[in-house]
């Protein structure tokens, strides 16, 4: 979305005053016969900036091509022109957020040490394949649940092409299901501190969140492997036990 909206701040600022008063005035007044009207208490007065926020707030992902409809509108072909090319270079490029949480520090399970390594190339190959990441560190299972919640509510998930979840962490059957431990996991003290992988389906879907509907959503736990506990050590400590990945491709229609 951020590109869309510079896109269109770049073109507004080109604009004369009469010219960007005429842009305005067409939102309000009508654009054209399938386009929704800005309500004129909601422009009056506002800036360059204010009207782009205007634009993105009423049409998402389409202000940019409304906005081109409006420059044409105004006789501004070349700067309609000059829209659409920075439109269709904003739009080639991967839009996306990640969502990565990494418990390490547990109050009665054996610590994951080197996780922090995990964490750190993680968060580094989703920023490379052009991924926004929201990072939390040491969650309970509620915080977990929490913050699974709060990203699938997202605003950007609107523009995205695509999604990911990335929780590492220790992790168990419980009542038949995976579960993964929250830092106060103690099978006598704190049982209920789990978060089950399966929630992970019902908060990406396309009821709870319908902007990523027909979006590729992919989600990855780790899981740990006996074997490794009898071979030679693959990477810097044992204990990491992110050297197995599960990973759940979610259809692009949820239902």
């Amino acid at each position: 979305m951020d590109g869309i909206k510079n896109a269109i701040s770049d073109v507004l600022e080109q604009l004369l005053n009469a010219e960007f008063k005429k842009f305005v005035w067409h939102l309000w007044n009508g654009v054209g016969a399938d386009i929704e009207r800005i309500p004129r208490a909601a422009l009056e007065n506002a800036d360059r900036q204010d009207v782009v926020d205007r634009m993105v707030q009423k049409y998402t992902t389409n202000a940019g091509t409304v906005a081109v409809q409006v420059l044409l509108n105004i006789n501004q072909n070349d700067l309609a022109k000059q829209l659409e090319v920075k439109l269709q270079k904003a739009s080639s490029q991967r839009k996306g957020s990640a969502l990565l949480i990494t418990n390490i520090r547990f109050d009665k399970s054996s610590q994951r040490s080197g996780a922090e390594i995990d964490e750190e190339n993680m968060e580094w190959l989703l920023g490379a394949l052009g991924y926004s990441v929201e990072k939390h560190t040491n969650l309970s299972g509620e915080e977990i649940n929490t913050a699974v919640s709060n990203f699938s509510k997202r605003y950007e998930h609107q523009c995205s092409d695509s999604t990911f979840v990335v929780i590492m962490s220790h992790g168990q059957r419980i009542q038949n299901k995976d579960a993964i431990l929250g830092v106060h996991y103690d099978p006598n003290e704190h049982p209920d501190d789990i978060f089950f992988v399966e929630d992970i389906f019902s908060h990406l879907n396309s009821v709870s969140c319908p902007a990523l509907i027909d979006k590729p959503k992919i989600a990855s736990r780790m899981q740990n492997d006996p074997r490794f506990s009898q071979s030679k050590k693959l990477l810097p400590c044992i204990e990491r036990t992110t050297l197995v990945k599960k990973f759940y491709l979610f259809p692009g229609l949820m239902k």
